[in-house]
């Protein structure tokens, strides 16, 4: 009678185990990881810069309370992506894209957009973005969005370029104060 209940016991204990250790597998095992945000109708605004950054741009929108900075993402001379701050909860956060080197060539900086749309696509699982160019910055995001619209990439549903060199430069003395990589790419 005691060697049955032992056996018993021991087969419920083995049955727990297994019970227990199914269910805790499932729970811990997720191929992609979870985030409590819905980016379904999220469109985040991503601003490019030129010479200059967006930073008092972005600090006066915040301040007048037209949209939230989430992120920075900070792009090192070699491509290397940083990020800093968090994807806000809005329907519209803004990204400030900084260039260490903003004199970068087209295809460079061009190159660079591409991680951070991956990084957005594959993080945050963003299906679209506007983009905001400002000098070389319009450059690079009208490149980007003639070039690379693709399904491994957040759609581009709007572009505005502010002061880009978009018909060419006629300026003689354009060159004697710009120089660099970036005066010699043409779109």
């Amino acid at each position: 009678m005691q060697k049955n209940f032992i056996q018993h016991r021991k087969k419920l204990l083995l049955f727990l185990s297994i019970f227990v250790g199914f269910f805790v597998a499932i729970f811990f095992i997720d191929d992609k990881p979870t985030d409590s945000m819905d980016t379904e109708n999220i469109t985040p605004t991503l601003f490019i810069h030129g010479s200059g950054s967006f930073h008092s741009l972005l600090n006066r929108f915040d301040y007048h309370d037209w949209g939230l900075k989430g992120l920075t993402f900070y792009v090192s001379t070699s491509g290397d992506l940083q990020m800093e701050g968090s994807m806000s909860d809005g329907e519209n956060p803004f990204i400030q894209i900084i260039f260490e080197n903003n004199r970068a060539s087209l295809d460079h900086q061009t190159l660079w957009v591409q991680k951070i749309m991956t990084t957005l696509r594959e993080t945050y699982d963003i299906k679209q973005v506007n983009l905001v160019g400002h000098s070389m910055g319009g450059l690079t995001a009208t490149n980007f969005s003639l070039h690379h619209q693709t399904e491994n990439y957040p759609e581009v549903n709007k572009l505005v370029v502010m002061e880009s060199p978009s018909q060419g430069i006629d300026d003689e003395d354009y060159f004697s104060t710009n120089y660099g990589e970036a005066t010699k790419d043409r779109v």
